[in-house]
């Protein structure tokens, strides 16, 4: 399988002028949330009008948020939440620069919004996952290894967390939500149990049901530009991301670890 042992893009937020945007789906509502475009951080929240889910399957979500632009006017932008599922029989691939058209035109056919795919390219991205892929027999041994080389934490959002039932069975450090450059996220899951237990139907239509106890996948998330700055990363437009080397996603995922081991 050419999907194991490399590290892609499973998921992200992409955000988009609202002047490059046709809006088509009128339920689309104002996500008030003022966020400061330097960092990609809330600065002021408030609870969301609307958000729209184009298909339960593939569960795109579309939102408008206001950005702070230049430390005091707003700027509206449209936020697309995208995930590798809009690669249906392809998902373990990853969204990568070969595929990335695909997941643009299954966007586009929601008939949610319209935008090209240029300018997709260079959206500025936010809240960016990638996945890899790992067989083992062995998880046991890593997750025991990895659990006595944990530093301790006392807070619930940060430190080790793990599971190891027949549903369920990973490990991870921080949570996505709360991540942050001192305490980021990373996970380690079975991804079949995960599939059958929690993405059934996308299972059964896309991928055949798959089932394969031995595959594992590694996540790491990097939710703003503070992040991108600190683990060396250059841009933040969907096209940086796509042009990202192995070797540096690698590295990210080290220097991850380290902060919790």
């Amino acid at each position: 399988m050419d999907y194991i042992n490399t590290y892609e893009i499973d998921s992200f937020k992409c955000r988009i002028p609202i002047s490059k945007v046709t809006i088509i789906n009128s339920n689309i509502g104002i996500y008030i949330d003022k966020l400061n475009r330097s960092t990609g951080e809330i600065i002021e929240s408030d609870e969301p009008e609307k958000k729209v889910y184009s298909d339960i399957e593939i569960p795109t979500e579309f939102t408008i948020e206001k950005v702070n632009v230049n430390g005091q006017d707003f700027q509206t932008f449209i936020t697309i939440k995208v995930t590798s599922k809009h690669l249906r029989p392809e998902y373990f691939q990853g969204i990568t620069i070969d595929n990335i058209e695909e997941v643009y035109n299954s966007i586009i056919a929601e008939s949610v919004i319209k935008f090209d795919y240029i300018t997709f390219l260079h959206s500025e991205v936010t809240d960016i996952d990638f996945k890899m892929d790992i067989e083992t027999e062995h998880f046991d041994l890593i997750l025991s290894d990895m659990i006595s080389n944990a530093k301790p934490s006392k807070k619930i959002t940060e430190g080790i967390n793990y599971r190891n039932r027949k549903d369920n069975q990973f490990i991870q450090f921080s949570r996505r939500e709360t991540a942050k450059i001192s305490n980021p996220y990373i996970k380690i899951y079975n991804k079949s149990r995960e599939l059958n237990n929690r993405s059934t139907e996308f299972n059964h239509k896309y991928l055949n049901n798959y089932c394969n106890d031995n595959l594992y996948r590694v996540e790491f998330t990097l939710k703003n530009k503070k992040m991108y700055k600190a683990y060396g990363v250059q841009g933040n437009r969907l096209i940086d991301f796509l042009e990202l080397p192995e070797d540096k996603k690698r590295k990210i995922a080290t220097e991850i670890l380290k902060k919790h081991t």
